[in-house]
C-alpha cells in the first residue's frame, strides 16, 4: 500500500504538469493568455482524463504483478491480498473521470461551428432571361446527411468485443484463471477455491486489451486497406466529387478543413459526364485532388486568426436574423400566410448566396497565397 501511495502521488504530480501544459497550449489557440473560467474548466477536464489513464495503468499494472507472482509460485511464499484501498478506489475514480470526460467531449462535438463552402460556378446564363443559371442544392443537402450519419462513427465495436471475451472466458473456460486456488503444492492437498478482485481484474483488463488491439488491427490494417474504404476518407472523396469544401472548428479558433474544391470544371452534372470526368482523372489526364493540385493531402488542421472568426460569425449572424425576421412574417397575422413564408425563403436564400460568394473569396485568396 506504501508504494501504491507513492506511485499515485508521483502520477498525480506528473498529470498536474500534462495538463498545465495542455490547458497553455489552449489558450494559445485561443490568442488568450489570461486565466479565466473557460481555462480553469479545461484544465480540471484535461487533469481528470490524465489521471484517469494513468490510474487504470497503475491498476492493470498492479494487478498483473499480483497475477504472475501468484500463479508462478511453487512454494505459498505470496498470498493473495484481499483488499486495497489505493486500488479500487483510483479505479472508481478513474470511471468517473473518464465518464465525465467522454461527456466534455461529446458536448464539444455537438458544438462545433460547421461551416460548407460550395465552390461550383454557374455554367452560365439563361437564353431569355437575363440571370445566371441556379446552382442546384442537393450536393450540399447529401453532403451535409453525409457527415451527419458519420458522427457516431466508433473506433472500436463494443458489442462485439464484449462477446468476444464471454466466449473466451464462459465458453472456453478461461475463467478457471479467476480461481484462488493454489498450484500444486504438496504441503497444502485440497484448497477451496473462490475468486479474488486482483485476478479478475487482471485477467479481464487482459482480454480486453487483447480483443480490442487485435479488432483494430484487423479493421484498419487489414479491413480497411484490403476491402473497403475507410468512412472518412471515403467522406473526403465525396467532398471532392461534390465540389464542395468543409470547415469544423472544434474551438473558435482551431479545428480542421476538408478541401473539396474538385479538379473538374463542374460537378452539379449529368450521369454520363460525371463518369467521364472520373475516368479523366483515374487516366491521370487531371490534377491531383489536394490542395494545389500536386499533393494528395485533403485534410488540414486549421488555426484562424481572431478578424476571421469575428468575420465567420457575423456571416452566420445575418443568417440567423434574416432566418428570425423569416419566422416573424411567418406569424404574422397582418400579412397574407403564403406571401410570407416565401418572402422569407428569398430572403435567408439570397443572403446565404451573398455569404457565401464572400467566405468562397477569402478563401481562395488564401488557398492562393498557400499554393504559392
Amino acid at each position: 500500500n506504501k508504494a501504491l501511495l507513492i506511485t499515485t502521488i508521483v502520477a498525480c504530480v506528473l498529470c498536474f504538469i500534462t495538463s498545465l501544459a495542455r490547458t497553455y497550449g489552449w489558450m494559445r489557440r485561443q490568442q488568450d493568455l489570461m486565466v479565466g473560467m473557460d481555462a480553469l474548466v479545461r484544465f480540471v477536464i484535461y487533469y481528470m482524463n490524465h489521471l484517469a489513464n494513468v490510474f487504470f495503468l497503475i491498476n492493470i499494472l498492479t494487478c498483473a504483478f499480483v497475477y504472475v507472482f501468484f500463479r508462478n509460485q511453487s512454494a505459498v511464499d505470496y498470498m493473495l491480498p484481499t483488499e486495497s484501498t489505493y486500488v479500487f478506489g483510483t479505479l472508481y475514480a478513474a470511471v468517473v473521470f473518464k465518464g465525465i470526460y467522454c461527456m466534455f467531449r461529446i458536448h464539444e462535438q455537438c458544438n462545433a461551428d460547421i461551416f460548407v463552402i460550395d465552390w461550383e460556378r454557374s455554367k452560365g446564363q439563361l437564353l431569355r432571361e437575363s440571370k445566371e443559371v441556379p446552382i442546384s442544392m442537393w450536393r450540399s443537402t447529401f453532403l451535409a446527411n453525409e457527415l451527419n450519419e458519420i458522427q457516431t462513427l466508433r473506433g472500436w465495436r463494443p458489442l462485439f468485443s464484449m462477446l468476444l471475451i464471454l466466449l473466451f472466458l464462459e465458453g472456453l473456460q478461461y475463467m478457471n484463471l479467476l480461481s484462488t486456488s493454489v498450484p500444486d503444492v504438496p504441503s497444502i492437498p485440497s484448497v477451496t477455491a473462490s475468486t479474488n478482485n486482483f485476478l479478475r481484474l487482471a485477467v479481464g483488463a487482459f482480454f480486453w486489451i487483447v480483443i480490442t488491439v487485435g479488432l483494430w488491427v484487423l479493421e484498419y490494417v487489414v479491413y480497411y486497406r484490403l476491402f473497403q474504404v475507410h468512412p472518412l476518407k471515403a467522406f473526403a472523396d465525396l467532398c471532392s466529387v461534390s465540389n464542395i469544401s468543409i470547415t469544423i472548428l472544434l474551438e473558435p479558433q482551431w479545428g480542421f478543413y476538408i478541401h473539396g474544391e474538385s479538379v473538374h470544371q463542374h460537378s452539379d452534372v449529368s450521369m454520363v459526364e460525371f463518369q467521364e470526368n472520373l475516368k479523366k482523372e483515374a487516366q491521370g489526364n487531371m490534377p491531383t485532388r489536394g490542395l494545389g493540385g500536386q499533393d494528395h493531402c485533403q485534410t488540414f488542421e486549421v488555426f484562424i486568426g481572431t478578424y476571421m472568426r469575428q468575420y465567420l460569425f457575423l456571416c452566420y449572424a445575418d443568417l440567423e436574423m434574416e432566418y428570425q425576421r423569416a419566422c416573424l412574417l411567418y406569424t404574422s397575422d397582418a400579412a397574407d400566410e403564403e406571401d410570407s413564408v416565401d418572402l422569407g425563403g428569398r430572403r435567408i436564400i439570397k443572403k446565404k448566396k451573398k455569404e457565401n460568394k464572400r467566405v468562397m473569396k477569402n478563401c481562395e485568396y488564401i488557398i492562393r497565397y498557400t499554393k504559392s
